[in-house]
């Protein structure tokens, strides 16, 4: 991609897909999600609303060549979305063996860092991996200088939206545009790639919650971020509108390479906090396939 030629404009931008959310409509065929929104009242069912106008929101990082033609980071994350998309759809998980699990958390770890609501998480992640060549490409300078010179007119609106300082902003948007081009570089690792990295690294836990009758919410930043009393964290994610998964760092020692895998089915106290959790720690709202939510409405 050459990022030379394009301007750095306010536009709009899905930063969770489509597909992740028909996963969890109440129908294969509808295009319509509930959604659950914070008032100071409490949790205020909204909707139904089009999946295909939800969590696109103005964004900080998309661009336009110079001839209008659009080309943004959906692009870059469709092969992702579109392999994730073999081992999960509305009503199954077909995830059979590790390397099917890793694609899977490849693009949910991909979709908090392309996420403008999950800045600082991402600024942490990255920093844990300060000898990765994702942080040594020469281009950068490139991206600096796009950052300083874009004639983004809202700008400031939208830092004060996202909650962005402009120094995490630079350092957000760098590791975007580093993830954009390793993306379209045949000679280095595509960012999933990464993904799986950080996961084998961070995360060599893994728990997949079903459930047969109780609805999973799906989180607007992403993911939903929790900790034990030990400080051990944990990021869970929705897969469908059944099934939730866990990823942590091992309860026990694991050799290297290992990644550890346990099933569970029906565990509604886990369901329920992570609903409840969902709820507390979303931008704005929660998306649903019901409006009878363990731990939120019910």
């Amino acid at each position: 991609m050459d990022f030379a030629n394009y301007s750095n404009t306010t536009t709009a931008q899905h930063f969770y897909s489509r597909w992740e959310l028909r996963c969890n409509s109440n129908t294969a065929k509808e295009k319509k999600i509930l959604r659950i929104g914070k008032t100071p009242k409490g949790p205020e069912l909204e909707g139904p609303v089009n999946i295909g106008s939800i969590l696109c929101e103005n964004d900080l990082y998309t661009f336009h060549k110079e001839n209008k033609l659009r080309s943004n980071l959906e692009n870059i994350f469709n092969g992702s979305e579109t392999t994730a998309s073999k081992f999960i759809n509305r009503d199954a998980i077909n995830i059979f063996n590790e390397n099917d699990l890793l694609n899977v958390v490849g693009l949910k770890l991909l979709n908090i860092f392309r996420s403008p609501l999950n800045h600082s998480f991402t600024g942490k992640i990255f920093e844990n991996f300060a000898d990765h060549p994702i942080r040594h490409n020469p281009e950068n300078i490139i991206f600096r200088n796009l950052l300083k010179n874009g004639n983004h007119k809202r700008l400031s609106q939208l830092q004060q939206e996202f909650g962005l300082k402009e120094n995490d902003r630079e350092m957000w948007l760098e590791l975007i545009y580093t993830l954009a081009e390793e993306s379209t570089n045949e000679k280095v690792h595509r960012p999933e790639s990464l993904a799986r990295f950080i996961c084998k690294e961070l995360f060599s836990y893994i728990e997949i919650h079903k459930y047969t009758q109780e609805i999973v919410a799906v989180c607007d930043r992403g993911y939903v971020e929790l900790s034990d009393p030990n400080g051990l964290t944990s990021l869970y994610f929705n897969l469908n509108k059944n099934t939730l998964l866990m990823i942590s760092s091992p309860p026990i020692p694991s050799q290297p390479e290992e990644i550890m895998r346990i099933d569970i089915v029906d565990d509604l106290e886990r369901l329920m906090f992570y609903n409840q959790e969902a709820f507390n720690q979303c931008h704005l709202k929660i998306y649903t396939a019901s409006k009878n939510i363990l731990g939120v409405t019910k």
